[in-house]
């Protein structure tokens, strides 16, 4: 870190010489702050123009600033002072020029330096003349450390020619090619341990050209070419990626194919790390045209399908990983049409849906061991008639509605329910229901991160039922020591979640008492119940959320 090294004269004169000298000017010059003997500004005049060394100071006594002077004009060293005293800028002047280098300082720490690769005029004399170019070569500092943070050309204020940057080790861990501020050239990013971490080609601030970028082991994450900031050719690209049917998960992948203005166009081939083929896609302008399969990690084939004018046409099928079918879906431009059947792992059909112009015509379900278990038929989309069977293919009784106009009835009821549910969710700040409309269900019900239902096909149920609930409920309560007189709601409400195996968890207060010992005590009750019988969504025991009223009354 460069040292500031200048000297500052202290005269020994007598008392006529520390008052402003009169004309014509020679020899010591001193004036005063007004009103004090704080000196503002001392130095020395030969031939009545200032000469040698000048000095000015804050009305506080602090230093200023330090310039030399030869026959009347700046010439030598300078320094620049913040009003602490401290030296913000030194340097020097040549002919009425900046020239050599330059040094700032923040808090009086080495921050930038500067090498004028043209001198800048100090306007000093120079008025009459046109200002030039400022071309320095800037050098920046870390205050803490004292290491290069970056360093290159500085025309008209801009970065310009070649820039490095080093991290805070004074390892370097980038170079850029700009001109005038924006990137032209080559530009490279280095890791720490000095692995080339990306290199790109520029042209007037926007990707142009071959760009390669690597792991901190050198292996390839991409390489192609840009034309305007935009991917233009053959591309290898190394990204993680989720992609339906392959799972929910980020997966590792290598992609292989051509752009053209951005866009991806033609084939497209994604790769496991394991060099087996993820996906093979076809592609016009960024859009899916023609045959797609996607595979799994082994090889198996997972999906398949094609598209025509972008839209899908004919058989799309899903496999399971042992290669059985999973669903077949038949399209004609996009729009489902025939029969969709779902399968079960073992081969056997578990769902059964007819389209017809893009709308639900009929729907079947089966039992795992090839048994009827729900059939629907469906108007224009709605709901005329539902049935159900248990496992031996026995008619079961009906708990939902037969007919459209009793499920719109029902739909109504539900809704009235949900709309006075959610003003005492809102008092409480909790999240609101959706109310049920057409195919929609509440928020629970498809929330597929979850898997929490509101409503199953068969709901889960309490040793003995609601009665016994609310039995068990009374009888394990016991009340805090609460005033005679405290006021409680008619009705408090809280929830709870039954999970697959029957066991209560997540249980909450929607409404509460009013008193935290009363609603604490209620939910170390709730989270007390015994096992619950659990619900079942499509044969399969689920987890459902539950809501239980209860009466808020102190015992007589």
């Amino acid at each position: 870190m460069k040292k500031l090294f200048f000297i500052v004269l202290i005269f020994s004169l007598s008392g006529n010489l520390f008052s402003q000298s009169p004309l014509p000017k020679n020899g010591v010059y001193i004036s005063y702050w007004p009103g004090t003997q704080t000196i503002s500004e001392y130095g020395f005049y030969k031939n009545e123009k200032k000469d040698g060394t000048w000095v000015k100071y804050e009305n506080t006594g602090k230093l200023k600033e330090v310039y030399n002077y030869k026959d009347g004009s700046k010439e030598g060293t300078y320094i620049l002072f913040d009003v602490y005293g401290n030296p913000t800028r030194e340097g020097r002047i040549s002919k009425g020029y900046f020239t050599g280098i330059e040094y700032q300082y923040e808090n009086g720490i080495l921050w930038k330096k500067h090498k004028y690769l043209k001198p800048l005029a100090t306007n000093e004399g120079l008025l009459d003349q046109p200002y030039p170019i400022v071309v320095v070569f800037e050098t920046e500092y870390d205050l803490n450390t004292g290491l290069m943070r970056n360093e290159g050309k500085v025309v008209e204020g801009k970065k310009d020619s070649v820039w490095k940057w080093y991290d805070e080790k004074g390892n370097i861990k980038g170079i850029e090619t700009l001109l005038l501020g924006k990137k032209n050239g080559i530009s490279q990013r280095f890791y720490a341990n000095g692995q080339l971490a990306e290199s790109a080609f520029f042209l007037k601030g926007e990707m142009d050209g071959t760009r390669l970028m690597l792991t901190e082991n050198g292996d390839t994450t991409e390489y192609g070419n840009y034309t305007k900031g935009r991917r233009n050719g053959f591309f290898i690209i190394h990204e993680s990626l989720r992609i339906k049917d392959l799972g929910n998960d980020q997966k590792e992948y290598f992609v292989r194919g051509n752009y053209t203005d951005g866009y991806m166009n033609g084939n497209f081939i994604l790769k496991y790390p394991n060099g087996k083929i993820a996906s093979n896609e076809n592609y016009v302008g960024g859009k899916l045209n023609g045959n797609r399969k996607l595979f799994y990690p082994g090889g198996k084939i997972s999906y398949e399908a094609n598209y025509v004018n972008f839209k899908l046409n004919g058989k799309e099928l899903r496999y399971y990983e042992n290669g059985n079918p999973r669903q077949l879906t038949e399209y004609v431009n996009g729009t489902m049409v025939g029969k969709q059947i779902t399968y079960y792992e073992n081969g056997k059909p578990s769902e059964e849906t007819v389209y017809e112009n893009g709308k639900m015509n009929s729907f079947t379900r089966y039992y795992e061991n090839g048994k009827l278990k729900e059939k629907r038929i469906y108007m224009n989309g709605k709901l005329l008639k539902q049935e159900f069977y248990d496992e031996k293919g026995k008619k079961a009784e009906l708990s939902i509605p037969k007919t459209a106009l009793e499920l719109k009835k029902k739909k109504e009821k539900l809704n009235k329910e949900i709309k006075e549910l959610n003003k005492i969710l809102e008092e409480s700040g909790k999240q609101k229901l959706t109310t049920i409309g057409g195919d929609h269900l509440p928020s629970d019900y498809v929330n597929k991160d979850t898997t929490i239902y509101t409503f199953v096909e068969v709901m889960p149920e309490f040793p003995g039922g609601n009665s016994a609930m609310l039995r068990y409920f009374g009888s394990n309560l016991k009340y805090p020591e609460i005033e005679k007189d405290s006021d409680f709601p008619a009705k408090c409400y809280f929830s709870f979640v039954v999970n697959e195996t029957g066991k209560v968890e997540n249980a909450q207060v929607i409404k509460g008492s009013g008193n935290l010992d009363m609603d604490k005590e209620a939910l170390r009750v709730i989270n007390s119940f015994p096992q619950f019988k659990p619900g079942k969504q499509n044969g399969k025991t689920v987890k459902v959320k539950m809501n239980i009223p209860i009466s808020c009354m102190l015992p007589k």
